[in-house]
C-alpha cells in the first residue's frame, strides 16, 4: 500500500527529476545509470544498467521496445517493472 499520494509523487519529481521521452509522450522521471557487476561463466562482467523510476499513471500504456529520449540518448525500453506503489521502474538499452 502506497503511503505517498500521486500529489507527492509529482512533487518529489518535480524537485528531483529531469524531462524525458517515454513512447512519445514528454514526462519528468529520475534517470540512474547505475554500474553494474555481475558474474557469468565464472567471469566478473561490468556493465552499465540506466534506468527511469517513473509515476505509473505516466507510463501505463509503455511496452518493451518503446522509444525513450533521456540526457539526449536514444534508448528502448528493456523492461518495465511496476512496484504496485504508484511507481514504476523502466530499464533500458541502447
Amino acid at each position: 500500500m502506497s503511503v505517498e499520494t500521486e500529489t507527492d509523487r509529482a512533487n518529489f519529481l518535480a524537485d528531483f527529476g529531469e524531462s524525458v521521452t517515454v513512447s512519445g509522450n514528454a514526462i519528468t522521471a529520475m534517470m540512474d545509470n547505475e554500474w553494474l557487476s555481475e558474474a557469468v561463466g565464472g567471469l566478473e562482467i561490468d556493465s552499465l544498467e540506466p534506468a527511469l523510476l517513473c509515476r505509473a499513471t505516466d507510463v501505463s500504456s509503455s511496452v518493451n521496445g518503446d522509444a525513450v529520449t533521456a540526457r539526449g540518448t536514444a534508448y528502448t525500453i528493456k523492461d518495465t517493472q511496476p512496484a504496485g506503489d504508484g511507481w514504476t521502474l523502466i530499464l533500458l538499452e541502447r
